[in-house]
C-alpha cells in the first residue's frame, strides 16, 4: 500500500536549519542596508543566477537582535565572503562585523550592493 507524503518533504529548506534557523527567519536584504551586522555564517551556492550567498548574522536594531539570514547575488558581496580566509574565519567560530550599502556602480549608472 503506498503511503501519502506530505508536499512540504520536498520542498528546498532553510540554509541554517543547522543553527535553528527557519524559512521565517528569511529578511530581505535592503532591510539591513547601513546597519552594522553580525556575521555568525555564510553558504556560497550556484544556480542559474550564478554564484550567491546566503549569510546568518544578527543585529540588534534588527529583528530584536535575533538571528536572521539574507541572500544575495550581488558580485561586490559575493566576491568578499566566498575568501578562503573568510569562511575559514567563520567555521573556527569567530563573527565577522560589516555594513552593507547600496551605491552607484564605478562602470554602470546601476545602483549595487557594496560593504561600506
Amino acid at each position: 500500500m503506498a503511503t501519502v507524503i506530505s508536499i512540504d518533504n520536498f520542498r528546498t529548506s532553510a540554509p541554517f536549519e543547522d543553527y535553528g534557523i527557519t524559512k521565517d527567519d528569511y529578511l530581505p536584504i535592503d532591510t539591513v542596508l547601513d546597519t552594522n551586522i553580525m556575521v555568525s555564517a555564510v553558504e556560497i551556492f550556484n544556480n542559474e543566477k550564478g554564484e550567491g550567498a546566503y549569510i546568518l548574522a544578527s543585529a540588534g536594531a534588527v529583528k530584536a537582535g535575533e538571528p536572521f539570514y539574507i541572500c544575495t547575488h550581488a558580485i561586490g558581496l559575493v566576491n568578499t565572503l566566498d575568501k578562503p580566509a573568510l569562511l575559514q574565519a567563520l567555521s573556527e567560530g569567530n563573527t565577522i562585523t560589516c555594513r552593507i550599502t547600496k551605491r552607484k556602480s564605478k562602470t554602470s549608472d546601476r545602483q549595487v550592493y557594496a560593504f561600506a
